[in-house]
């Protein structure tokens, strides 16, 4: 009989459990970094970095490839 109530007691504490961590992490959210991304989205600010520039590119070029046999064994 004990079994079953602890089954059904880890059931609940289960379902109960991933409510509870969704509800709060939500509400962490939508309290603390939502109204920061929409001020910084207001005032235009990029704190990352992470828009483009015009004229500039993040890409890297390549110099020439060696195929050495030294270069095959230190690739990186």
């Amino acid at each position: 009989m004990w079994s079953k109530i602890k089954k059904g007691w880890m059931a609940f504490v289960d379902v109960l459990g991933r409510v509870q961590t969704t509800l709060l992490l939500s509400i962490i959210y939508h309290i603390a970094v939502g109204p920061i991304a929409l001020v910084a989205r207001l005032l235009r600010r990029d704190f990352l970095g992470l828009r483009a520039r015009p004229g500039e590119s993040y890409a890297a070029e390549l110099g020439p490839l060696s195929t050495t046999p030294e270069r095959a064994h230190r690739q990186f």
